[in-house]
């Protein structure tokens, strides 16, 4: 029966695997010639080595290694495998919690178990699934690597590397499988495992920053200290595989033993009486997204203050790869707001996720037949839909804000920018941001099911306007980002402040919303 539900899985999953295997395999291996490109010289590779080696960067990115024998291999290995472990965590725990607690929250997995399958069915399928992909990432980006022209590059570093990253995965769906025992919620599953992935990116920057045994305690840490293409240490990657399966056997155990729908932490009981703010669907909206909310809001706060902190460093301007990226805005009078314009634009654009998410889950409500108990009372369609829009112009504000606010209090007036000057550069994205919102509002009034479409074009957006400037001449770069909403906003404080594109955004996001308000009454539901 396993075999069965590891096909059940797989027909779930086949596009959801299949566009996070392209999508870290395929940055892996095409991020790799850039930093091959960007530092050829040893004189370069030595100058970014002396620049990331201090306690900040290294608390950032990892710790340095090899700086006798640098080469754009090694630098690659330690400046961007932290990132595709944190990308191949967050897909673990979705993916597991997904198949797991989510499936017992919507009543799927009793549908499931009235069939002749064992108890621990569903956890072992999903955890082989879960095993199964991380293999298949770990072997396509080795063997992409492989065949990369790039100075340092070995058979043995890039599966290391390519190794390193896949045991990180395991280990968290490891760890979501365990979350997914011990609360009784998708949500907290998820939650927890976040937080848990947090504590131990914090233990890790920690035990790098300070060069004790942190780093080995924390698992995030190990991924690091395998010395991909310098040492190529295996014993890392043998004791995150060991960890993990410790975790699993305590999570099929705690599987075995407590019951159907339940978890180690029960559900917290609701009130005995509702809140008024749940009698409008503002405020029913507003209920459903405010864990998002708080959630969106650390996360960009704390990345402003990271930032932020580094601004105050000279030594970190003088990287190359950074000289490279702000060249391509032209001549700027300041390397440091040119850094915080090319930051804002990024943060523009992490800030357009939470507007979506907030936007579409009103088809999640539908998908899972919860909406049509409110729409059999006396509650129209469209003010529905204008609810959740609300709560989505709030995030759309508040996110920027948070960043920028976290940004200017870490930065210790190092930038020589006032607060208003970050807040000004960071909501000037508002217009972008509210197009996204009403692509999002015009896919789930007329056709929710192409939601995908919404993430394609923020994908494009994020790539074309953040890497595609190192990836292409300047002239395509900028061609290719006109393409999208967020290439026409003038990137503050450097570029000078324009109306005309930003109320012409705003009035293409108020055309979407409207259309999709339409669309969203005359459609059939579900």
């Amino acid at each position: 029966m396993v075999f069965r539900y590891l096909r059940l899985i797989i027909k779930r999953e086949r596009i959801n695997s299949l566009v996070w295997l392209l999508g870290i395999a395929g940055l892996m291996i095409g991020f790799a010639p850039l930093f091959s490109n960007l530092f050829g010289t040893p004189q370069e590779l030595h100058a970014i080595a002396a620049t990331m080696n201090t306690p900040a960067m290294i608390a950032i990115v990892g710790p340095m290694f090899g700086l006798h024998a640098l080469n754009s291999a090694m630098v690659m290995a330690q400046m961007s495998l932290l990132l595709f472990v944190i990308a191949i965590a967050c897909m673990n725990i979705f993916f597991v919690v997904r198949h797991t607690r989510a499936d017992e929250e919507l009543g799927r997995m009793e549908v499931l178990r009235s069939l002749p399958i064992g108890r621990l069915t569903s956890t072992m399928a999903t955890l082989t699934s879960a095993v199964s992909l991380n293999i298949k990432i770990t072997v396509v980006s080795a063997i992409g690597l492989m065949f990369m022209p790039i100075e340092g590059m070995t058979v043995t570093g890039a599966w290391v590397y390519s190794a390193a990253l896949g045991a990180a995965g395991i280990f968290f769906a490891a760890v979501a499988l365990l979350m997914a025992q011990v609360f009784s919620t998708a949500r907290g599953a998820t939650t927890g495992s976040m937080a848990l992935m947090s504590v131990l990116f914090l233990l890790r920057a920690a035990g790098d920053a300070m060069g004790n045994a942190l780093s080995w305690i924390s698992i995030m840490g190990l991924p690091m200290q395998t010395y991909a293409f310098y040492q190529n240490r295996v014993l890392p990657i043998v004791v995150m595989l060991g960890v993990a399966a410790i975790v699993a056997a305590i999570a099929i155990l705690l599987c075995k033993r407590r019951d159907l729908g339940e978890g180690l932490v029960p559900a917290r009981k609701g009130k005995g009486e509702a809140s008024p703010l749940l009698l409008s669907p503002l405020g029913f909206a507003w209920r459903k997204l405010r864990g998002s909310f708080i959630g969106w809001g650390i996360a960009l706060f704390s990345f402003g203050a990271m930032y932020g902190w580094v601004l105050g460093m000279d030594e970190f301007f003088e990287i190359e790869m950074l000289q490279e990226m702000l060249a391509t805005m032209g001549e700027i009078p300041n390397m440091t707001h040119g850094f915080v314009g090319m930051l804002l634009m990024m943060i523009g654009l992490l800030s357009a996720v939470p507007v979506m998410i907030a936007v579409k889950r009103v088809w999640g409500e539908e998908k899972h037949h919860r909406i049509e108990s409110l729409y059999a009372r006396a509650v129209p369609r469209w003010k529905m839909m204008a609810a959740f829009m609300t709560v989505g112009v709030l995030f759309s504000v508040a996110m920027p804000a948070f960043n920028a606010l976290g940004m200017y209090l870490a930065s210790q007036g190092a930038s020589g920018l006032t607060l208003g000057e970050f807040m000004h550069g960071g909501l000037n994205y508002l217009p972008a941001i509210w197009v996204m919102l009403g692509l999002c509002v015009l896919l789930v009034g007329f056709a929710p099911k192409l939601g995908w479409i919404a993430w394609a074009v923020f994908g494009f957006s994020f790539f074309f306007n953040y890497m595609g400037r190192l990836m292409f001449p300047q002239e395509v770069a900028e061609l290719l980002q006109r393409f999208t909403p967020f290439g026409w906003v003038p990137q503050l404080p450097v570029d000078d402040f324009a109306w005309l594109p930003l109320l012409v955004l705003t009035g293409i996001a108020a055309a979407l919303c409207a259309l999709g308000l339409v669309g969203y009454r005359r459609r059939d539901i579900a």
